[in-house]
């Protein structure tokens, strides 16, 4: 990406460089006609283009600077890093002495004679302008690169925004503690702790709901449990893997995890049942053409037989780092292991308010054992988010920063074309040619760019993006139609206003202005 950007930069520069030294070919032609040699001329461009790079770095470093506060003051601690800041400047510098070199090494081959000539510089010919017109064509592909990129990855935040969690985080928190060895070194032990937990929340006035689970539902990590099961349709003994989820049966329903077909686990505490739910990707992966309800299951570490009574939703995005996967819940008295133990609670009233309370509460169950800090819901799930919309935003900008780029470089293009053919245009509208037929002439140039660029620019795009890893789309592939079209129509529309605006002022030329124009 950033490759793309200074590429689409550099190409511009020396786009603008090879306008300039085509407008002072008369210039040099003088020079060296009045014995300035050819590296001497090279020389004094090069030292321009330097000079200007060392203005742009200067102007660079000092805005990097100010993002590099205001970060700070928005409780960012981005390190600073002078070495960085050096190595960007000699970068800029150098990149400034390497895109002057073709324009310098074109103006020092300047003919005398068709130069020194009135109107030698506007009779050129095609040759003249093939470089330059490469050079647009090559920053239009690689903004379209940068455009399609930051579609795709714009929709697939939009979706995941959209996403219906199932259920309201606004009144939600967590608390987690991480109970330590010796005091809690049997699964007994910590489920004791748990059911005080409980206890103590569904004893609170401000608590509307609690629940706990040794898996933490809303975590990054989960642990994978082998199952087995006979495959009545195959007659074999199947053995699949699967997340598991040690819960209280409640837990499910309050994170949106709500059953679809079946019942949910029994709440009976005093005759718990070997029973457990699986989500609907495990029924699709492994169960296709069987009947899962009623399903017995042989869950490897339990060394215990457990019967599916019912199916619930596939989790949503925001309530895990994790890809998708076949997972199964069951009650938190099976479990044979307590990770962490995280109480979910939701509140009657403001949660915030009830945090400091609610996570006291934990405490003084063992002060020994350390207590988390409150987690939001709502928090957690814009936590979530980060992630995606920091790489939306990184790509927009960069895709926005090319693409203006590469339209002022067909703006140029046009803008120079009409300044080259004004007598051209002056000659036409006094033999009758309209508006639109010098619209027309003058568009078809930028618009030919335009297509030259764009047409390589979106394939190379398909294939890049194949790259871009699934687990960063929601609800899209990086084959996505749409997005495609959506790049399309942007940049269509953006390349024919800056083909219009400069071609629209010479249809308002006056045919006697323009052939008195050289």
């Amino acid at each position: 990406v950033l490759a793309c950007v200074v590429l689409i930069a550099c190409f511009n520069v020396t786009n603008l460089l090879l306008l300039r030294a085509t407008s002072r070919a008369r210039e040099i032609a003088i020079r060296l006609s009045i014995g300035a040699s050819r590296i001497r001329i090279i020389r004094q461009l090069l030292s321009e283009s330097i000079l200007l790079a060392v203005i742009g770095s200067i102007l660079g470093l000092t805005v990097a600077q100010a993002i590099w506060t205001a970060l700070r003051t928005q409780n960012f601690n981005p390190e600073f890093d002078i070495g960085l800041y050096v190595t960007a400047a000699m970068t800029a510098i150098a990149l400034g002495a390497l895109v002057g070199i073709l324009p310098a090494i074109q103006s020092s081959r300047a003919e005398f004679t068709r130069e020194l000539k009135d109107g030698g510089a506007t009779s050129a010919g095609k040759r003249r302008h093939r470089t330059r017109n490469v050079l647009v064509t090559a920053q239009v592909a690689m903004a379209m690169i940068l455009c399609v990129g930051s579609i795709i990855m714009t929709r697939s935040y939009v979706n995941m925004h959209r996403t219906e969690l199932g259920f309201d985080p606004a009144d939600m928190m967590m608390v987690s503690a991480q109970l330590k060895r010796p005091t809690y070194s049997s699964i007994e032990d910590s489920i004791l702790y748990a059911d005080k937990g409980l206890q103590s929340l569904r004893e609170h006035p401000g608590v509307e709901e609690a629940a706990v689970s040794f898996s933490g539902i809303l975590s990054f990590f989960s642990l994978q449990e082998e199952l087995r099961f006979h495959h009545s349709l195959e007659d074999i003994e199947k053995t699949v893997k699967s997340s598991s989820w040690f819960t209280t049966p409640n837990l499910p329903a309050m994170v949106g995890v709500s059953v679809v077909r079946g019942r949910n686990l029994s709440d009976d505490e005093n005759s718990l049942q070997n029973e457990i739910l699986i989500n609907e990707l495990f029924v699709s992966e492994y169960l296709d053409g069987i009947e899962p309800i009623g399903l017995s299951l042989h869950i490897q570490t339990l060394k215990k037989w457990m019967t599916v009574v019912g199916i619930v939703r596939d989790r949503s995005p925001l309530t895990s780092f994790q890809e998708l996967k076949p997972e199964f819940y069951a009650n938190y008295r099976h479990a044979h292991y307590a990770g962490e133990t995280s109480f979910l609670v939701k509140t009657k009233g403001n949660v915030k308010q009830s945090a400091a309370p609610i996570r006291e509460m934990i405490n003084r169950i063992d002060r020994n054992q350390p207590v988390s800090q409150s987690k939001y819901l709502p928090d957690l799930m814009e936590e979530r988010l980060a992630g995606p919309k920091s790489a939306m935003i990184f790509l927009t900008l960069l895709a926005c920063f090319g693409m203006l780029i590469a339209l002022l470089g067909i703006y140029g293009v046009v803008s120079f074309s009409v300044a080259e053919r004004t007598h051209e245009v002056g000659i036409r509208m006094a033999l009758g040619a309209g508006r639109n037929n010098i619209l027309h002439l003058l568009m078809s140039q930028g618009i030919r760019l335009l297509l030259l660029g764009g047409v390589p620019g979106i394939l190379i795009a398909f294939a890049i993006t194949q790259g871009i890893p699934t687990e960063m789309l929601y609800k899209l592939t990086p084959r996505d139609p749409i997005s495609y079209l959506l790049v399309i129509l942007l940049v269509s529309l953006s390349g024919f206003i800056a083909c219009f605006l400069p071609a629209s002022k010479a249809t308002r030329l006056k045919p006697m202005s323009a052939l008195r124009w050289e």
